[in-house]
């Protein structure tokens, strides 16, 4: 896990609170949230809303209305598929089928959302309101 973003955080048991890496369209900005395992929950200043993270890449997995929506979530997504990938195209060699509709029944909004745009390239990932 060398080349993970937040290796100083990744893999606790518990819910405890950190300061993690995030890459943004502005680059990477360090927050401070909630971290268990391979994921952060933060509240994002702008929107208000709160966002889970893949701390490994620092990607905006989803976000969501309330704390626990994403808490909760990572309960059921956390074995549905290996967290352990470091680089941004992890996520898409693997079925997230299981995944999207996990977050979804959590209330999360993920990237395949039509409500949703999702921009970043290789500085990251970052969600924008659809006009």
């Amino acid at each position: 896990m060398a080349n993970a973003l937040n290796a100083t955080v990744i893999g606790r048991d518990d819910w405890s609170t950190a300061t993690f890496g995030i890459r943004t369209s502005q680059g990477l900005q360090n927050v401070t949230g909630s971290v268990r395992l391979w994921f952060g929950v933060h509240r994002d200043k702008a929107t208000r809303r709160w966002v889970l993270t893949h701390l490994p890449t620092g990607a905006m997995i989803g976000d969501a209305d309330t704390e626990g929506q994403p808490i909760r979530a990572v309960a059921t997504i956390r074995s549905l598929i290996d967290w352990s990938f470091t680089d941004r195209d992890g996520l898409a060699r693997q079925d997230q089928t299981m995944v999207h509709a996990a977050l979804r029944s959590h209330g999360i909004s993920a990237p395949d959302d039509p409500k949703r745009l999702w921009r970043g390239g290789d500085q990251g990932l970052q969600a924008e309101r659809a006009a």
